[in-house]
């Protein structure tokens, strides 16, 4: 089992490894999904301590974030998540289109996802591929945030500290525009969570976290004080979440926020010896396949077992199966397409 263990940090790849599993925990088993919800709220805040780092080494370097930088950024990103997504997407069409199932995967839904505008501004539709509702957040966030720190740039750039006066009001904007919106509008929809206007704040968590890295190297070097009060922020959004309208808004600012905090403590962690550990790396690698296809193979095997019909213990045994296999599919995905499209991306 090789990975690439200089180019990673183990202790955030235990935090991705434990979120992966958190999900699939939440959709395996019922009265779990507040697992669920961590699970993703720790998938945005990693993804977007990682962009935040790509952009602050991009301005670090060159002093400036022209079109180009922007242009570079996106494709780079979307080189990188796309063309997994779309090979998934693709065979949800195909292998639920082909069983009775097809009511689980409407053409309408598929488009939308394809875009990913089936939850831009309005409920998450309830399909198969229901959970890719989190990507679409990730890729408007993007989109939007490097869009808005380019604008930002090209505005301040006369200004002087015009480059920490653009990164300032990027941030600024992204953590206080969609809570805003999300507070104002909590009365109006079924789920606040699956609403890509309504999350983008999550992801700038990480990308606040990856500027107090490059900014602020002594709050950094203490992530006990870190450790503390963001594990103290995050139980209070856990206890909130879901007992209200208002409160479930409150709790959607205070889990990535308290997330967030975990990071500087597992950045420092070392690497131990141990078999153990690299599987640990390798649930990280695999991640991403594995939340693409989770679904597809958890549901989508159901009927040709009679799922329903399974006893107990039957059950236990078909859904241990079916997260071996889920597993195996990820990494033979992540082998045979997912790394040789971003060792593509490199070259190109």
């Amino acid at each position: 089992m090789s990975t690439l263990r200089g180019e990673r940090n183990f202790g955030l790849d235990c935090l991705r490894a434990v979120a992966i599993c958190l999900v699939l925990a939440s959709h395996f088993a019922n009265g779990l999904e507040i697992l669920g919800v961590c699970g993703v709220e720790l998938f945005f805040v990693l993804s977007g301590f990682l962009i935040g780092g790509i952009l602050l080494k991009t301005l670090e370097r060159r002093q400036s974030f022209g079109f180009g930088d922007l242009r570079t950024f996106l494709s780079r990103r979307w080189f990188r998540t796309l063309p997994n997504y779309y090979l998934f997407l693709l065979i949800y069409l195909i292998s639920f289109g082909l069983t009775t199932r097809r009511e689980l995967i409407p053409t309408e839904g598929l488009m939308r996802a394809a875009f990913f505008v089936q939850n831009l501004a309005w409920p998450n539709p309830n399909t198969s591929f229901g959970h890719l509702w989190s990507l679409a957040v990730e890729e408007w966030f993007y989109l939007l945030s490097a869009g808005t720190l380019f604008v930002a740039m090209q505005l301040f750039q006369p200004v002087r500290r015009g480059k920490d006066w653009a990164v300032g009001v990027t941030i600024f904007v992204f953590l206080l525009v969609p809570p805003a919106v999300r507070f104002a509008f909590r009365h109006e929809l079924v789920d606040l969570r699956m609403v890509v206007i309504f999350r983008l704040d999550a992801i700038m968590y990480g990308v606040l976290m990856a500027l107090v890295r490059q900014r602020f190297s002594r709050v950094w070097s203490r992530p006990g004080t870190a450790l503390v009060l963001g594990s103290l922020v995050a139980t209070i959004g856990l206890a909130l979440y879901d007992r209200s309208s208002t409160a479930t808004a409150i709790a959607l600012t205070l889990l990535p926020m308290g997330f967030s905090g975990l990071l500087p403590a597992l950045s420092a962690v070392v690497r131990p010896a141990g078999v153990w550990t690299q599987w640990v790396e390798a649930l990280s690698i695999w991640s991403y396949s594995i939340y693409l296809s989770h679904t597809l193979i958890y549901l989508g095997l159901k009927p040709f077992v009679g799922y329903e019909t399974l006893t107990w213990s039957l059950k236990f045994l078909y859904k241990a199966a079916a997260v071996a296999l889920i597993i195996a599919v990820s990494a033979l995905n992540y082998r045979f397409f997912e790394k040789p499209m971003t060792a593509l991306r490199d070259r190109v």
